[in-house]
C-alpha cells in the first residue's frame, strides 16, 4: 500500500510539471526542456517514454495489460535502472520525433527507423530490429514491380516517416515520383484502406506488414524498397549517459536470449520474410 501510494505521488508530480508547463507556454512556440540525467530519472522513479499505440510497439491487451514488442524492452530497461516506465502516447512518429528532440521525454519507441533526418533531431540507442521498406499493395489492385512503376500508382505513406524520407531521396532520380503524405492516419488504417480499395499502395515497414497480413491476408508485398533499415530508441541530444546505459544493457539483454525470445513471443506466429506476389 506504502508503495502503491509513492508511485501515485510520483504520477502526479509529473502530471503536475507537464499541465503547468502546457499552461506557462505560448501556443506555436517551441520549448526545449532540460535533459534529465540518469540519477534525476532513478531519483524520480520514472522512465517516461514516448511511444505510439499499435501492436509492432505498444498497446494494452484485451485483459488491460500493457503489452508489445517494444513495450517489453523499455520494461526491462526501466527495471534495470531501478525505475517504472511511463508511457505518453503521440499520435504521429513526426511529433514523436519533435518531442524527444525538445526533451519531453527520457526515450522514445515507435519502431523508429535510424535515418540521416532523425540523427539530426536526437541520439539513437542500440539497433534492435533489422526490417525492410516494403511496397505494398492488394492482390488483384495495383502491381508496380520497381520503383519506376510507382509513377503512375494512388501511392500513400505516413508524413514525417522513414518512408517518406526514403521517397524524397529516389525522387532526384525520378523526378515524377509521386505520393500523398498523409499525416491523419496510422499505418494500420492506411493497410486497411488498401483491403477496402479505397488506397491503391503504401510503403511500410516489413516487421508491420507481416502482423497486418493476419487481418488483411489480401495485402500483398510487390517488391522491397532499397536496403534494410535498423530499429531503435531515440533519446534527446544531450542524452549520452542514459544512451550509453542503453547499449550496455541491451548487449547483455541481447546475449542473454531474451531479444530472440520476444521476437519469437510476438512474431513467431507469422511469417517475418520478404514475400513478393507473383
Amino acid at each position: 500500500m506504502r508503495q502503491r501510494r509513492k508511485d501515485l505521488l510520483r504520477l502526479l508530480m509529473l502530471v503536475t510539471v507537464m499541465l503547468t508547463c502546457a499552461v506557462l507556454w505560448p501556443k506555436g512556440k517551441t520549448h526545449t526542456l532540460p535533459v534529465r540525467t540518469v540519477a534525476e530519472i532513478q531519483r524520480s522513479g520514472q522512465l517516461i517514454v514516448l511511444t505510439q499505440n499499435n501492436p509492432t510497439v505498444y498497446y494494452v491487451d484485451r485483459h488491460e495489460q500493457e503489452s508489445g514488442p517494444e513495450y517489453e524492452l523499455i520494461k526491462a530497461f526501466a527495471e534495470r535502472l531501478g525505475v517504472t516506465p511511463l508511457f505518453v502516447i503521440k499520435n504521429s512518429v513526426a511529433e514523436l520525433m519533435d518531442a524527444i528532440s525538445r526533451g519531453e521525454g527520457d526515450i522514445a519507441t515507435a519502431g523508429l527507423s535510424i535515418t540521416a533526418e532523425r540523427k539530426r533531431k536526437g541520439l539513437f540507442g542500440p539497433a534492435y530490429q533489422k526490417v525492410s521498406q516494403q511496397v505494398v499493395c492488394r492482390r488483384g489492385g495495383e502491381n508496380p514491380r520497381k520503383i519506376a512503376d510507382l509513377m503512375t500508382v494512388d501511392l500513400v505513406v505516413i508524413a514525417g516517416s522513414s518512408y517518406e524520407e526514403r521517397l524524397k531521396g529516389l525522387k532526384h532520380k525520378y523526378p515524377k515520383l509521386s505520393w500523398h503524405a498523409s499525416s491523419g492516419l496510422n499505418a494500420e488504417q492506411i493497410l486497411e484502406k488498401i483491403w477496402n480499395r479505397k488506397i491503391g499502395c503504401t510503403v511500410m515497414d516489413s516487421s508491420i506488414v507481416s502482423i497486418n497480413q493476419r487481418y488483411y491476408p489480401e495485402l500483398r508485398v510487390r517488391f522491397a524498397l532499397g536496403q534494410q533499415d535498423e530499429l531503435a530508441w531515440a533519446l534527446p541530444k544531450g542524452a549520452g549517459a542514459l544512451r550509453r546505459q542503453a547499449v550496455d544493457w541491451f548487449e547483455e539483454y541481447q546475449k542473454s536470449g531474451e531479444v530472440a525470445r520476444l521476437q519469437e513471443f510476438y512474431y513467431g506466429h507469422v511469417t517475418l520474410f520478404d514475400y513478393v506476389d507473383t
